[in-house]
């Protein structure tokens, strides 16, 4: 809709026949783009000339050869209509009127002008220009304001009050004063509270430059060849049109001298856009001896009551938006004179000097409004093109992601005009009164602008190496898409992700085991491990990179083959149980948690070793190796594996007994570990006295492996001397130990005694021991068991060993060692060392641990031939006794059962 405004009705001093100007603005009020017509449309009989010009600078006086239309053209009307005139723009012009009259006469409506919009010819103004003739000095007030647009509130904004003496006569106290609107008209042309209010401090006189004026009303300013006196809204002062205005006074003022005052204004808050304050200053001025006062309520003597000549009016349109956009991007959240030239790096490059792989790093930059109202910047961030729009050297990774966020990091900035791309919202002026930008802007040190802190994050991709990265972030105004500025985001270097394993501590404790890049040349922790048994590594994985990472765990003997153990090794991971340091586990893992940078996560490694590990130090290497990059660590540890301390002590046996005699057993000792033993105990239990009379010795052999009497007594809970007289069993090494059993006179025929005998040995802390048992039971006759062994490694059924032998002569009473797959042949022989015959002769045994009945070893052999067929066993593989039924055995004769078990 258009709407316009023409301002304003003139009366000013002139003399006659001499020109007089009168100032005038067209302002565009409407929400459309508008085009005028300008006609003079009456003039006054007594004007001789008049000549229309452009004042595009609205200072208030004509541009130079700039005529728009005068007396002499033959035409009342512009010949074109004005430029297109923006809504809240304005456009000046300036009439000069030559007219004739009588000193203090007044021709009213000298000239009148009229002004009707091209969009609709039925608006039109008229604004109406009078003539006060006079006959003296001749002064010539101007007001101008450099900016007539701007926010509510803002500021703060200049005005000038130019004055001059035209004339060929001195005028002597010269006033101009300025009472500022406290009022503005809306869009529908209505008065509403709401103004400007005068900025203290600000009064300056082009006499003494930038010097202040002082707004006191405390007498003369500046000195020098023309004294003057200035106050401005001192609610103290004597003089009470120091109170409520701005006030200059000029003592003298001669032809031709010149000059201006300024200061500046704040526009108050709560005035809506389209709101226009309308400002008028006044003036007034005496002759050279202070006897006639010049004013536009008339000359004459001074001491009178004054209307002071009115200026000029500047209308100052209110929009909220700049109508001079103008923005800055930069490092910084107090300058804005830095970055505003994008050709140079000043304040234009945000620096990050390193950051790690598939880290999350943040520029922060600055987006100024330097514009003169509220402004919305719509924020593109350039990948590929710099400040100046030249291609990027170096670009950030295809991958890699980037957001615009607000100043927390966190909040994604929003497309708030529409425009397709995220924005700033808008970024107003400083609040006048308190000088600062509230919320979450921030403001420049002058406290004259408003930025607004943006972060660009950038998430790197795992594999992003080297550096330098850069991208370019550009704001651009709302107002006006030409205006632009930018900023470089740099990332100097990318520092490789890191891991580090260490033992027992993590790095923050300090003083870590294992800290630094591994492998470590010699093992970091060793743990001693006995064959077959488990251990616990205490494990820390850390993450020394720069963002959260999560890593996959692995153990290897060499450096590196994930998962290739020694054999029979098995290593795991576990989290803790709780206790914090792996003396109890949790869940198996074979990945850690999600570690943050610069923490840890404390891992269990499990070892378990084989039950063959012979004695020797064995390397372990564990690796922690990212799942986002190539970051891995690897740290040597070691198992030491000890001596694992064993013995045997076997056969258990059978035999009879008359009452009153005694029978011999022979066991065979031997240390089947790997470390010596020594101090091994043999006790015999029930002795004698807890057992009806049966009594027990037990004697170490004297070498020949039959009992005699050169073989020493063992007492009871003795230690056997060995082979070496030392007492030390070493490994492999054998004993050979007799128990002699004596039964009572009064034993009666057919009770089974059962004696044990225990063997034990103490290694550090712990205890082995076996036992063998040896039962004899009671008869008339004499019948002896001897129970050997030999090796069949292949399980055919004919004895191979254990050492180098062939056939029946494999069979002895000796201990060797037999491996899983393989299988032991027994030879249980009864004989009848009577001379009765002994009746209903049955020979028992069964299958032991680890082991399974092997049927093709079986044979049994009597007096009358083959007992096969009288023989119960288990079904071939299976477990369980073994008995042959052999029947009678005459005096001297003698029955073999050889059987096989399978070791498991």
């Amino acid at each position: 809709m258009p709407a316009f405004e023409f301002l304003t009705d003139q009366r000013l001093p002139a003399i006659s026949d001499r020109p007089v100007y009168f100032a005038h603005t067209i302002s565009n009020i409407g929400n459309v783009a508008d085009r005028y017509q300008i006609c003079v449309s009456a003039v006054d009989a007594q004007v001789s000339e008049w000549r229309v010009y452009a004042d595009t600078d609205l200072d208030g006086r004509p541009d130079p050869g700039q005529i728009l239309l005068s007396s002499d053209d033959g035409s009342a009307c512009l010949p074109n209509l004005t430029n297109s005139i923006d809504p809240s723009e304005t456009w000046g012009l300036v009439i000069e009127v030559i007219a004739n009259g009588a000193a203090g006469s007044v021709l009213l409506s000298a000239i009148e002008l009229e002004a009707t919009s091209s969009d609709d010819n039925t608006l039109n103004q008229t604004v109406v220009d009078s003539v006060e003739f006079i006959e003296g000095p001749l002064i010539e007030v101007l007001k101008s304001m450099p900016v007539r647009v701007g926010g509510s509130p803002s500021g703060p904004y200049t005005v000038r009050l130019a004055y001059r003496n035209v004339s060929n006569f001195t005028a002597s106290s010269v006033v101009l004063e300025d009472i500022l609107p406290t009022t503005f008209f809306d869009g529908q042309g209505q008065p509403q509270t709401g103004g400007f209010e005068y900025v203290p401090g600000s009064g300056r006189w082009s006499q003494t430059g930038n010097t202040a004026l002082t707004d006191d009303d405390d007498g003369v300013e500046g000195g020098g060849t023309e004294p003057a006196s200035y106050c401005a809204y001192d609610g103290t002062a004597a003089n009470v049109d120091c109170q409520d205005r701005v006030r200059f006074e000029l003592a003298t003022l001669p032809p031709g001298g010149e000059g201006y005052i300024e200061f500046a204004v704040q526009v108050v808050g709560g005035i809506s856009t389209g709101g226009r304050i309308l400002n008028i200053a006044g003036y007034y001025y005496n002759n050279e001896d202070n006897t006639v006062v010049y004013a536009q309520s008339g000359s004459g003597p001074v001491g009178g009551a004054i209307t002071p000549f009115d200026t000029n009016v500047v209308p100052f349109q209110i929009k909220s938006s700049a109508t001079a956009p103008s923005v800055v991007v930069n490092d910084s959240s107090t300058d804005i004179n830095i970055g505003v030239d994008d050709s140079l790096d000043s304040g234009n490059r945000v620096e990050i000097a390193a950051a790690g792989q598939g880290a999350v790093i943040r520029f922060t930059n600055y987006i100024w409004n330097t514009g003169d109202g509220v402004d919305t910047f719509d924020l593109n961030v350039d990948r590929a093109l710099n400040r100046v729009g030249a291609s990027l050297a170096n670009p950030f990774p295809d991958n890699a992601i980037v957001r615009v966020l607000q100043a927390d990091g966190a909040t994604p900035l929003l497309d708030t005009s529409n425009s397709g791309r995220v924005d700033t919202g808008p970024i107003p002026l400083p609040n006048f009164d308190t000088g600062a930008c509230s919320g979450r802007f921030v403001t420049s040190a002058d406290n004259t602008r408003c930025g607004l802190p943006v972060v660009v994050e950038v998430e790197l991709p795992a594999d992003a190496v080297g550096g330098p990265y850069e991208l370019t972030l550009a704001a651009t105004s709302n107002v006006d898409t030409t205006v632009t500025n930018a900023v470089s985001n740099i990332l100097l270097s990318v520092v490789p992700a890191t891991v580090d394993i260490t033992n027992n501590l993590p790095l923050s404790a300090g003083s870590a085991p294992g800290a630094g890049v591994g492998p470590e040349p010699t093992a970091v922790t060793t743990i001693s491990l006995i064959p077959g048994n488990t251990g616990t590594f205490t494990l820390y994985v850390n993450n020394t990179g720069d963002r959260q990472d999560q890593y996959q765990l692995a153990a290897s003997n060499t450096n590196f083959a994930a998962g290739t153990l020694y054999p029979g090794w098995l290593v795991s991971f576990y989290r803790d149980g709780g206790a914090g340091d792996c003396t109890s586990l949790s869940n198996a893992i074979d990945v850690t948690d999600i570690i943050p940078a610069g923490s840890a996560q404390l891992v269990c490694a499990h070892v378990q070793t084989a039950a063959n590990a012979e004695v020797d130090v064995y390397d372990l290497y564990f690796r922690a190796s990212s799942l986002l990059s190539a970051a891995q660590d690897i740290k040597l540890d070691a198992v030491e594996i000890l001596g694992a301390p064993d013995i045997s002590f076997s056969p258990d046996q059978f035999n009879q007994v008359v009452p009153g005699s005694s029978v011999s057993y022979t066991h065979q000792i031997k240390n089947t570990g790997t470390v010596p033993l020594s101090s091994i105990q043999l006790t015999a239990t029930p002795q004698a006295e807890d057992d009806n009379g049966w009594a027990v010795l037990v004697y170490e052999d004297d070498g020949n492996g039959v009992w005699g009497p050169e073989d020493e007594t063992i007492p009871l809970g003795g230690v056997l001397g060995t082979d070496n007289g030392d007492e030390i069993l070493l490994p492999g090494e054998s004993i050979t130990v007799h128990v002699r059993v004596f039964a009572p006179a009064s034993a009666v025929l057919g009770d089974i005694n059962v004696k044990t005998i225990t063997l034990t040995t103490t290694v550090g802390t712990d205890t082995l021991e076996r036992s063998v048992t040896d039962s004899t039971s009671t008869s008339q006759g004499n019948t002896l068991i001897l129970k050997e062994q030999a090796l069949d490694s292949n399980c055919d059924g004919v004895p191979d060993g254990p050492l180098a032998c062939t056939g029946d002569s494999c069979f002895s009473t000796s201990v060797f060692p037999v491996h899983p797959g393989q299988c032991v042949l027994y030879r249980l022989t009864a004989r009848n060392q009577s001379a009765e015959p002994v009746f209903n002769v049955l020979i028992n045994d069964r299958t032991q641990a680890y082991t399974t009945y092997f049927q093709t070893a079986l044979n049994c052999s009597s007096p009358s031939g083959s007992c096969n067929a009288d023989v119960t066993t288990p079904n071939d593989g299976g477990v369980g006794d073994i008995q042959a039924d052999i029947g009678v055995l005459q005096a001297g004769e003698q029955a073999i059962l050889i059987f096989g078990l399978r070791v498991r």
